[in-house]
């Protein structure tokens, strides 16, 4: 960074040798860079003009440790200055103290003590991404005026009409505009993908590259190689350069799906990345600068996901700027009945059949059925009744009695059925035993989360 910007920092610190030796490294860089140590002065400068981003500690008064004070101060701040990019300043071991200022609405942290570099690196990133969402915001006011405004007309390829899909599809539209990053939670076959391909083509950056990358169908030695790329010869069997999909989707988007099975090394990894926003392929020692929307998803509760230390809680921020909940299929019943007619059409046309209709009593025993699979299972049991329709109706039997029979089949129904159908039976029973959770349905099956997730995806449930 040789270049000086002109942009306005504010350092609050109650250690004036700290704040000196800050405001050396900072003012190399920016035009103004102004110390505090006294909280009332600091509010009154806020006040009289606005600057762009504040470092501040968060223990500020001598000896207190417990950053009570700073997180205090920090939801004051973000309160009445919503514009102001606020980066926190803690001690190496207050991880903890990082992750909740940024809860609060801090943009990034920096440890102390800080390595210039580093420092500059976090600096330099909150104020282009401060820039980068103002520049957005002038286009976004002349490209899209009516956009979240007709976001209720949006159906972005969702199917439903229900207060629960209207509400998804007005988020969608608003967080479509920003490059934050989006975290979407749901079951297994609520449509996180079809999400995340939403938020895609609804964004800047819909005329460049999704990439998706199913993180329980990766083994973890391929992980960087596939994410990162890799160079010829970095491990056997590799001829040429490999593209990592962080290249592949650079000025686009990656989906990162199940970001849940990621193992904490490759969590530590992954964080890296995203703070420094540059990757290393596998082999090679030269970084690439990279700029992409992360949208990851998950079929695992937060509070799963952070039990027992499994998952960072620093990443999980990082990718968490904005959560989405995707409803399962069993709230949102008033659905059901479009979402039948939808899927007939679709595999009408698909199979070349005449027309053909659902009988009263199938869409009745449809709204009650619980569908633990959600949108997927009904999609294939739509599917697989209009394949074996006769007399161009679907029954009952046709349609629900056979998701069921699909879902728990008992050992006369086992006996009928080769081994990948048993297998999609077995599976299908454990996942509805367990609702959903796949760490659990896969140790009742045998297997390991990976194994389980490539079965999945082998047979597209």
């Amino acid at each position: 960074m040789s270049q000086k910007y002109p942009n306005k920092i504010a350092l609050f610190d109650d250690d004036e040798n700290i704040l000196i030796a800050l405001k050396l490294v900072v003012q190399k860089h920016y035009s103004k860079v102004s110390m505090f140590s006294v909280q009332e002065e600091l509010l009154a400068a806020l006040e009289a003009e606005e600057y762009d981003v504040l470092m501040m500690d968060m223990n500020y008064t001598k000896g207190e440790v417990s950053g009570a004070e700073g997180l205090s101060f920090l939801n004051e701040l973000v309160a009445k200055f919503p514009s102001l990019s606020i980066v926190v300043m803690t001690a190496f071991s207050e991880i903890n103290l990082a992750v909740e200022s940024m809860k609060l609405g801090a943009k990034d942290f920096v440890k102390k003590p800080w390595e210039n570099a580093r420092l500059l690196k976090t600096l330099e990133q909150v104020v282009q991404l401060k820039s980068t969402t103002q520049e957005l915001q002038k286009v976004k006011a002349v490209q899209r005026m009516d956009f979240v405004e007709n976001a209720a007309e949006l159906d972005f390829g969702m199917i439903g009409d229900s207060q629960v899909m209207r509400d998804l599809k007005a988020t969608i539209a608003q967080v479509a505009e920003t490059d934050a990053n989006v975290l979407v939670l749901g079951e297994n076959g609520t449509g996180k993908e079809l999400v995340a391909k939403a938020l895609h083509a609804a964004s800047l950056r819909k005329e460049e590259a999704f990439v998706k990358i199913d993180l329980g169908t990766v083994h973890e030695q391929l992980f960087e190689a596939e994410l990162f790329g890799a160079k010829k010869g970095a491990y056997t069997g590799l001829n040429a350069d490999k593209e990592g999909r962080m290249i592949l989707a650079d000025k686009g988007t990656l989906f990162l799906d199940e970001i849940g099975n990621l193992s904490l090394p490759l969590q530590a990894k992954m964080l890296s990345v995203l703070q420094n926003r540059e990757v290393i392929a596998v082999g090679d020692t030269k970084a690439k600068k990279i700029d992409v929307r992360l949208i990851a998803a998950t079929n695992m509760p937060l509070e799963e996901l952070l039990d027992g230390g499994k998952f960072r809680q620093d990443l999980l921020y990082r990718i968490n700027t904005v959560e989405i909940v995707l409803p399962p299929l069993r709230n949102r019943r008033e659905d059901i009945d479009d979402l039948l007619h939808f899927f007939k059409q679709k595999f009408i046309r698909k199979y070349k059949k005449e027309a053909i209709e659902f009988s009263p009593k199938a869409i009745d025993e449809a709204r009650s059925y619980s569908w633990p699979g959600n949108v997927r299972e009904l999609e294939h049991a739509v599917e697989r009744a209009v394949v074996l329709a006769k007399d161009g109706v679907i029954y009952a039997s046709d349609l629900v009695n056979a998701a069921k029979k699909e879902i728990y089949a008992g050992p006369g129904v086992l006996a009928n059925l080769n081994l990948q159908e048993m297998e999609i039976a077995l599976i299908n029973e454990a996942l509805k035993v367990h609702r959903g959770n796949m760490t659990k349905a896969a140790k009742d099956l045998g297997l390991t989360r990976a194994a389980l997730y490539r079965r999945l995806e082998k047979y597209d449930l």
